[in-house]
């Protein structure tokens, strides 16, 4: 192991997240950089909403908060989510990381993780001759398709496009792309030809446990001892969810009610709550936000994701899996993962069915141990990060 001072330095840049969670860029960034930093010399950048230049330290890496630019002629075009977004990208990085040109020409690579400020960090990035690394995020897609279908047609359709833009430029300019999954690897190798720099960086996540027994945690959640839970996990926010949610509520809980089998679905998530005026079953319950899963992931005994449409990645689906739980997921979100043990693939047709048909499948239900073992070896985090280690120390410096 060489020493601090002999280790090659990395420089993260990021935009802040309005939510702190588990699956927002913010806290993927800060969990990445943590196990990069036993690798690397590690200092973030991130820009937010602070008066002034800030240094903290988060799980031991060192971070620079630097403001946003306080122009009074862009206060009148920020009131728009897609000029706020085309104004973050090209201007708000450039002030202040000018101010930080000495820790840039210092650092010996640069990751970008964010696609809207992945232009002006590229360019940054090129002029000073530093290796890019570039992580791409699936915000572009899941943002465009929010504002299609709850505000306007045209905006969502400029987002996605402009985002396009982005991401062709920045993956031209790129050394290595740590695409989110599978799906998104495929998607910029076809239509950016970057197939020789590019990678699958899942978010990451370990096997949570609430170190309780089974049936104490679900007589604490109210579970009968009999049922079988079926779980989903997911924020009421985002379109994806939302489909998924309505699909639940109108097909798979009166179909599994029909049946009289004896199942419990339980939907856990920040902005669920509003569905449950729409509950027209005994069969269904809707948690709402929890400070902790882990409780809800060791009393289920069945995980799904019925979202007939999806991002670039599925932290559900890897939650449940390196939980132990066998997953029934549709064909859009099964190409977000890697294939395993554990993980049955359905079309949303047929998705009541195939829950179903797990759920009397006992050898099925009972796989937990194989499914947490093969799950850690692509989804811990001390895996993503020797990974991606020596992807980035394998580039030419």
């Amino acid at each position: 192991m060489t020493t601090s001072n002999s280790r090659k330095t990395l420089n993260v840049y990021y935009h802040d997240d309005v939510y702190e969670d588990p699956t927002s860029t913010s806290m993927f960034v800060k969990r990445l950089s943590y196990e990069l930093a036993k690798f690397l010399n590690v200092t973030l950048f991130v820009y937010s909403d602070v008066q002034h230049v800030r240094r903290e330290t988060t799980l031991g890496v060192p971070l620079y908060r630097v403001p946003r630019p306080r122009i009074p002629i862009f206060r009148l075009i920020r009131v728009n989510p897609f000029l706020t977004r085309v104004y973050n990208s090209l201007v708000a990085f450039s002030p202040k990381l000018y101010l930080f040109s000495k820790k840039i020409v210092d650092a010996n690579y640069i990751l970008c993780v964010d696609t809207f400020c992945g232009f002006t960090i590229s360019l940054l990035a090129k002029v000073e001759g530093k290796p890019l690394i570039f992580r791409p995020n699936d915000s572009l897609l899941s943002f465009g398709l929010q504002l299609m279908a709850q505000r306007s047609r045209i905006l969502g359709i400029l987002m996605v496009a402009y985002g396009a833009l982005v991401e062709f430029v920045v993956s031209r300019l790129s050394d290595l792309i740590l695409a989110s999954s599978r799906k998104i690897m495929y998607l910029f190798q076809s239509y950016y030809g970057v197939r020789g720099k590019i990678c699958v960086c899942h978010i990451g996540t370990e096997a949570r446990k609430s170190g309780k027994n089974r049936v104490d945690v679900r007589k604490e959640l109210g579970i009968p001892q009999g049922d079988l839970v079926v779980l989903f996990l997911g924020a009421g926010d985002w379109l994806p969810n939302q489909l998924a949610i309505e699909y639940i509520q109108k097909t798979l809980a009166p179909f599994l009610a029909a049946e009289k089998s004896e199942v419990l679905l339980m939907i856990v998530g920040r902005g669920t709550e509003r569905f449950r005026n729409s509950i027209t079953t005994n069969n269904l319950v809707i948690v709402g936000e929890v400070p902790d899963i882990s409780p809800y992931l060791e009393a289920a005994d069945l995980g799904i994701a019925p979202m007939p449409v999806m991002g670039g990645q599925s932290s559900k689906v890897i939650d449940y899996l390196c939980a132990g739980l066998p997953v029934v997921a549709t064909n859009e979100v099964a190409g977000t993962v890697e294939p395993q043990v554990g993980l049955f693939v359905s079309d949303i047709e047929h998705f009541h069915i195939a829950v179903s048909r797990l759920l009397k499948e006992e050898t099925n239900l009972n796989m937990a141990e194989r499914i947490t073992s093969e799950s850690l070896k692509h989804y811990s985090w001390n895996a993503i990060g020797v990974q991606t280690a020596k992807r980035i120390l394998a580039l030419e410096v």
